[in-house]
């Protein structure tokens, strides 16, 4: 008999009275489990046995998934360990099985379902991906069907198999390419958006959601909208360097969470990495209930975003755009009050030379997005000068003789809107001047 560490482990830490009532939340796999595994396996194998196949659909499973666990060694256990091992959380293999031989039942494709793991603390906030986070989905187990049939004397791919040739093809596929791409671009807006991590706060731009169930269908469906939905995609940045014991501090690229950022970056798989071509970089002022000169640039993190840049081969240009002054700011202390315009404007200042520190020096061609660079947009000979009162600014009209301007992908109806009322202004200001055109600045 093989045992694993993990086998002593739960022996010692578990009294004989309570081994019934260890939880199962798929931190660990042990020989001892693989042989409750392969215990509700046959008697999974034995209940399709003893029904009729037109019963199928009407089984109820539950009394499988909750049988309680051996207290005996089963044998051939340590082979079925070995076999899955490699796979996330195992003990749910029987659960994906029986979800996806109930939709193949009913004559249509199984979609993966995602069995998320109970919460640990301490572990969650280092398992971000959802591969990490939930048990294996049935694409996973099935290439391992056929030997754990072989190891648990079942017949359980055979049954899937039976019932997966009773499945009508799919009739959407069948549509004319052109009509496939307009039901894509109705799901999900032509340019997509990639965040980083997704925010925890309310939307409250109400913004259209993207919506991507489709792509679970079919492995065909998967490749078609993935090159539809993701081809030239933005990924999405808020700088807010110095934001102190936000609520959603994760949300934000802050000098706090600069290596997370870069680590997920680097977990992205290369296909959705080549994907990306616009790095869109969105500048919050620091913190304006701290201190204006809380932080210096030069004391932070100044390698990150050259690092993200690197991971995106794809990488074409970069969009910077800017918070709009918000109606009220809120404090730590719950008070609010109306937004001091200077100090905000002088944290965006900070904000811009610390993200100018980490570009590289040579890279992708720089945008902007003045649409709330300033709240009073009225004549472009002031706006001129506020440009070129900002460092980086300054530095690409010196470089490319004028300011490139793009829109936001994460722009609203609202923004679109104040847009087309400054757009000429905007023009004016950062055109290029035959005269000396940095005497203003």
């Amino acid at each position: 008999m093989i045992v694993t560490i993990d086998d002593y482990r739960g022996a010692a830490d578990a009294k004989p009275s309570q081994v019934e009532k260890l939880i199962d939340n798929g931190s660990k796999f042990t020989v001892a489990d693989a042989g409750d595994l392969k215990l509700k396996l046959q008697a999974l194998h034995r209940l399709l046995e003893c029904t009729p196949l037109d019963q199928h659909s009407r089984l109820r499973f539950d009394d499988i998934l909750q049988a309680p666990s051996s207290r005996t060694y089963v044998d051939g256990s340590e082979h079925v360990y070995f076999t899955i091992k490699s796979l996330s959380w195992p003990s749910k293999i029987p659960e994906a099985f029986i979800e996806a031989y109930r939709e193949v039942l009913q004559s249509r494709p199984f979609t993966n379902r995602y069995i998320y793991k109970p919460i640990v603390s301490g572990t969650w906030h280092q398992e971000t991906s959802i591969s990490a986070r939930s048990a294996a989905t049935f694409s996973a187990i099935r290439p391992l069907l056929p030997e754990l049939d072989s190891l648990c004397d079942t017949e359980l791919a055979d049954y899937y198999q039976r019932a997966e040739y009773q499945v009508k093809p799919f009739a959407f596929m069948r549509l004319p390419t052109e009509l496939r791409f307009e039901v894509y671009d109705y799901l999900s807006p032509a340019h997509t958006l990639l965040r980083v991590f997704a925010k925890d706060k309310h939307d409250s731009e109400q913004r259209s959601p993207v919506r991507l169930d489709i792509m679970r269908v079919s492995r065909a469906l998967y490749k078609e909208t993935t090159d539809r939905f993701f081809n030239g995609s933005t990924l999405y940045i808020e700088a807010y360097p110095d934001l102190r014991g936000g609520v959603w501090i994760q949300s934000y690229f802050t000098k706090i969470t600069t290596i997370e950022y870069v680590a997920r970056v680097m977990r992205m798989s290369s296909g959705a990495k080549s994907r990306v071509t616009q790095l869109e970089i969105r500048i919050f002022p620091e913190d304006a209930a701290s201190p204006i000169n809380s932080f210096r640039p030069e004391h932070l993190d100044t390698s990150s975003l050259r690092r993200i840049c690197t991971e995106l081969p794809s990488l074409e240009s970069i969009l910077i755009s800017f918070e709009k002054v918000p109606k009220r700011l809120h404090l730590l202390d719950g008070r609010a009050r109306w937004p001091n315009e200077t100090s905000f404007y002088n944290g965006q200042r900070f904000t811009l030379a610390w993200i100018h520190a980490q570009l590289p020096d040579e890279g992708p061609q720089i945008f902007w997005d003045l649409t709330h660079f300033r709240q009073s947009v009225v004549d472009s000979l002031i706006l001129r000068q506020e440009i070129l009162s900002q460092p980086m600014m300054k530095e690409s009209v010196q470089r490319d003789g004028a300011l490139g301007l793009a829109q936001s992908a994460n722009a609203t109806q609202e923004d679109s809107q104040r847009w087309s009322e400054i757009r000429d202004i905007v023009s004016e200001a950062v055109a290029p001047r035959r005269s000396n055109i940095f005497s203003l600045g």
